[in-house]
């Protein structure tokens, strides 16, 4: 639903910021929801095509080498780069392998959460 796309998509950017994808500088570049007569349409063709293009790039950039590292019981290093090519935009992550929490806080339940 329409209405619960925003709480979806703050849980999801806060996810991606903190696995170290820069989801909230991104978020800068694409148009936000918003309330139309056609909710199941949030993005032009064009902003959905360069989402996909984005999560694919991390997906099949990432996927093989920790698949790789894992089988081979290889440790990673602190960082693994990711390159988007976006046509004339080309942009160079780091995404950080270590699963040491950063940035905690404590929850309404009382659990300790990373808040990117």
């Amino acid at each position: 639903k329409e209405s619960s796309a925003p709480t979806m998509l703050s849980t999801l950017r806060n996810a991606l910021d903190w696995c170290g994808v820069p989801a909230s500088s991104w978020a800068l570049l694409h148009r936000g929801f918003a309330g139309e007569k056609t909710p199941y349409k949030g993005y032009s063709d064009e902003e959905e095509k360069l989402l996909v293009t984005r999560l694919e790039a991390l997906f099949f950039t990432l996927a093989p080498q920790l698949i790789a590292a894992k089988e081979n019981n290889i440790p990673l290093p602190e960082t693994l780069p990711l390159i988007f090519a976006l046509g004339e935009h080309e942009e160079v992550i780091q995404i950080p392998t270590s699963l040491e929490t950063r940035n905690t806080h404590v929850s309404k339940s009382g659990t300790v959460v990373n808040s990117g």
